[in-house]
């Protein structure tokens, strides 16, 4: 699955203040068609999908499962949760980045809490921190995106080049913690300065100036 798709504009963290002004416009159309959740079809699919991230069986429909796992509620989300915990210090990178894409838009305290605790985590991959990251600045700044070229430069550069994402309503399961900005800033902080993969530590420094800088907003 392809990462959410950017715009060709791009700006720097220190101009902040101009893209919240244009944020305003952004489109929030569904990620995804709407779904009856009491329909007969909708519970077989979801009862299915949650057995093969929970079991891995069957195997040939594994990325069926991811793109229906999200329309599947709390046992959707919690099957997730039980199989990214499963691969998130082993799986190759295309596993986790698909993995993501399926809860991309889902807002859920549960799911926060698993990415954030990976994000930070030096047992973790370097691809599933990433990926967490990429979540996890998702939920602070839906229409902000990182690219992959950013990652790979300097991770003390100055200033960190941003990217304009589309950006989708999120599907709110469960409500995040009330700080949960002040979570993602200080995990951004600790990683900035502590991880020892270079691209952690880029994204670390991304995400804490983009928060410092929308603080800074009047």
């Amino acid at each position: 699955m392809d990462h959410i798709m950017k715009t060709e504009r791009r700006i720097t963290t220190a101009s902040v203040g101009a893209i919240m002004a244009l944020l305003v416009g952004v489109s929030s159309t569904p990620l995804r068609a709407q779904a009856n959740p009491d329909s007969i079809h909708l519970r077989n699919d979801c009862r299915l999908a949650t057995q093969i991230l929970r079991t891995g069986n069957p195997a040939n429909k594994r990325e069926w499962a991811l793109g229906t796992i999200g329309w599947c509620g709390r046992d959707g989300v919690d099957a997730f949760v039980v199989d990214w915990k499963s691969k998130e210090a082993n799986a190759d990178s295309q596993t986790l980045a698909d993995m993501r894409y399926s809860v991309y838009n889902i807002r859920d305290r549960v799911l926060f809490e698993t990415l954030l605790s990976t994000a930070q985590s030096s047992n973790s991959s370097t691809r599933a921190r990433v990926e967490a990251w990429y979540y996890l600045l998702n939920q602070v700044a839906p229409a902000i995106y990182i690219s992959e070229a950013e990652l790979s430069g300097d991770p003390t550069r100055r200033f960190c080049v941003l990217d304009f994402a589309s950006a989708s309503q999120p599907t709110e399961l469960g409500p995040l913690p009330p700080d949960f900005v002040e979570k993602v800033d200080a995990a951004a902080v600790q990683v900035s300065t502590a991880a020892t993969d270079p691209k952690v530590r880029r994204f670390g420094k991304c995400v804490h100036d983009y928060v410092a800088s929308r603080a800074r907003m009047p």
